[in-house]
């Protein structure tokens, strides 16, 4: 009874060992879906941020396309050869690019809304979580940790602040 315990133990850990199938990145690179599917500004497309293991970053981007029921996972990895940063919290279109919120890294990092492909970064931030446009060029990002609101001037990438009497994370225009 005993060896045959053992015996089957090994046989499930060899047919666990053998049914794995590793993904090569480079399929996904190659692949026709991920050079068509990227244009946020096309209807079937669902961008998905993927938050990550706080401290680990291994934050994502997700690309989904309604019409062939396929997902591009790590998308923005394999466009930009880079990864994203630590915890993924908030996404936002705006104009013509996407801001990504990468909280816990201290940055946002700015995206072609048709091609994914890296733009620029705006940082040093402490905990960013919302970003609102005011007006041509002019920001307001949300840090919860910072007591302050960062003025981002897209023009000439700087950043100013607006002092805070405690946190701040949401932002309405009015």
């Amino acid at each position: 009874m005993k060896y045959l315990r053992i015996i089957s133990l090994y046989i499930i850990l060899i047919i666990t060992v053998l049914s794995c199938k590793k993904i090569k990145p480079n399929e996904i690179i190659n692949s026709s879906l991920l050079n068509e599917s990227v244009n946020l500004n096309d209807s079937n497309i669902i961008w998905i941020a993927n938050e990550g293991n706080f401290n680990s970053g291994n934050a994502t981007l997700s690309v989904f396309n309604k019409q062939t029921n396929k997902i591009i996972n790590s998308a923005y990895y394999y466009l930009n050869g880079k990864y994203l940063g630590d915890v993924f919290h908030s996404m936002y279109h705006i104009d013509n690019e996407v801001y990504l919120v990468m909280n816990n890294s201290g940055k946002i990092i700015v995206v072609d809304d048709k091609t994914l492909i890296y733009k620029r970064e705006i940082s040093p931030l402490t905990s960013p979580r919302k970003i609102l446009k005011v007006s041509t060029g002019k920001f307001y990002i949300t840090d919860i940790y910072a007591e302050k609101v960062y003025v981002y001037n897209s023009t000439d990438e700087s950043i100013n602040q607006i002092p805070l009497d405690g946190w701040c994370e949401e932002l309405v225009a009015v």
